[in-house]
Parts: structure tokens; sequence; C-alpha cells
């Protein structure tokens, strides 16, 4: 059985394995992970600089995106978003089409406050990428959900990816691809660190440090020494730093402090453009235009 028929057929059997049971065998595949790994989260590349040219003298970029997976999590979105008004961040928020009522009047709050929004998929169940028939389908719901938010970007749900059916996404940006992450349900990534075109008009911005469901789920870790250390991995070799933070599972007062001190140790780092996706996409697409 190859990858993709393997991970089509677990999605297809997940609605029938209770949550719980997931969760715990998702904590055992973690913990042989890393294990595997020596408990090292740098990712396995020199650390040279990469020599990207990110603008104004800036020594690398990071970028603040949250997928707000249920309707639980759209409620905690104000508890983050304050958070980032403390600090004079602008983060992207990622909503899912059709798997709870949208807060369209919340939306409209997040872009008013300078904030970004973008699609996270139309049921997040899997299965966008089955067939292009599939994709081609639920594209078409993705793009009028993005005209009626004002939304120019795409994660797909779970970071799943083909990066075929990718090159056809009509948004600006994209951040469904791993650099890498041995943690995903599709492992591995794309082993870039910096933004790419997938086509004329949409911009990669691969996703670069591990998600807070890893660390604070699976390895139920209770600080943010593996963010810190891929943050200044990332800023000393001039990368991209993406991170993926739910509202859903920051939903403590102590977790809300690990948001605090992962924002404050982003910041900390010199020469760091603290961006928007479409911000970062609309300068990888001027630099090539110069070039």
């Amino acid at each position: 059985m190859s990858s993709g028929t393997a991970l089509r057929a677990f999605y297809r059997l997940k609605p029938l394995i209770p949550r719980p049971v997931q969760v715990g065998l998702r904590r055992v595949r973690a913990r042989r992970i890393w294990d595997g790994l020596g408990h090292d989260c740098r990712p396995p590349i020199p650390s040279d600089p990469l020599g990207y040219p990110w603008p104004d003298g800036h020594r690398a970029a990071a970028i603040i995106t949250h997928d707000v997976e249920l309707e639980g999590g759209q409620r905690n979105v104000g508890a983050l978003a304050e958070i980032e008004a403390e600090l004079g961040i602008r983060s992207c928020w990622n909503f899912v089409v059709r798997r709870y009522p949208v807060d369209t009047a919340l939306i409209a709050r997040l872009r008013a406050d300078g904030h970004e929004v973008g699609v996270h998929g139309v049921h997040h169940d899997g299965h966008l990428f089955d067939s292009r028939e599939i994709f081609v389908q639920r594209l078409e719901v993705m793009r009028d959900a993005a005209r009626r938010w004002g939304a120019d970007g795409f994660r797909s749900p779970s970071l799943l990816y083909d990066r075929h059916l990718l090159a056809e996404l009509p948004f600006g940006w994209d951040s469904s691809m791993p650099a890498w992450d041995p943690f995903q349900p599709q492992p591995g990534g794309c082993r870039r660190f910096t933004p790419f075109a997938l086509n004329e008009r949409c911009i990669e911005l691969p996703v670069t440090l591990w998600q807070d469901f890893i660390l604070l789920e699976e390895l139920r870790m209770t600080d943010v020494g593996v963010w810190r250390t891929q943050v200044e991995f990332l800023h000393a070799i001039g990368g991209l730093i993406n991170v993926i933070v739910h509202p859903d599972y920051i939903a403590t007062p102590a977790r809300l402090a690990l948001y605090r001190e992962l924002l404050q140790c982003i910041t900390a780092r010199p020469r760091t453009w603290i961006a928007l996706p479409s911000e970062v996409a609309d300068w990888e697409r001027r630099r090539h235009a110069v070039s």
C-alpha cells in the first residue's frame, strides 16, 4: 500500500476512532519520533546563512498564523489577539468554511485591527486531495469564502498537500507545506525555509516551526524550549519563521503565558521583519519582478 493510499484510508477510518484514543496513539507515535531524533528539534540542514534578501536589511522574517479548527477555538481568538495587540503584532487567522458557523463579524474586526484572514479548507476532513475532482469542487467553495472574507491565502487542513494541485491555487499565498516536520500525518516536507513560487501569482510560505499541538498535546511539553531553539536557528540562517498556533489548544492561562513567551522570543531577535503572510508573498513576487 502506498503512503498516499494509507493516508486516505486513515482519514476514512478516523471518524470512527474516539478522540481520546486518537490522541493517545498520536502521543505514542510522537514520543517514538522525538526519541529517534535524539531530542534535537533543529532541521537537518547546514547552519550557514541561506542568503535570502529580506527587505530593508532585515536578517530574517516571521509570520504568526492561527488555524481556527473548531467553534471553541473561534471563541478563543480574542484572548490570543489581545496578547498580540499588547506586543504590537499582527497575525493571520485561517478559518474552515463549513466545519462550524464562521463568525464574519469577528473576521471584520480582525481585519479592521490590521490582521489578515485565510481559508483553512472546507470541512477539515483530510479528503481535500483525494482526487483532482474533489479538489476542484472544494476550491470553488473556498474561492467564494475568500471573496466574502477578503482573504487571499490558503492553508490545507492537517498540512496535507499535493504539490501539483497546489500549483493550481488562485490565491496570493499558500502555507500548506511544512519545511521539515516528521510528526505530521504526511511527514517530511519541502526542505525549503524561505518563500518560493507555486505559480505565477501564488507564493508558498513553508511552515518552519513545529505546531503547538505536537509540542503541547502530543509531547506534553510545558515550556517553549523547542520553539526557542527553532526560532534561534532560523534567525541565524536568515530564514522564514512561520509558526501555527491554534486558539483551540491555547485555551488556559498557562498556555496563554507560553504563547506570550513565544512572541517575546520572536520579537527579541534583532533585525527580524514581523509581517503578514500577504506582505511576505508580495515581497517575493516583487523580488522576482525586479530580478
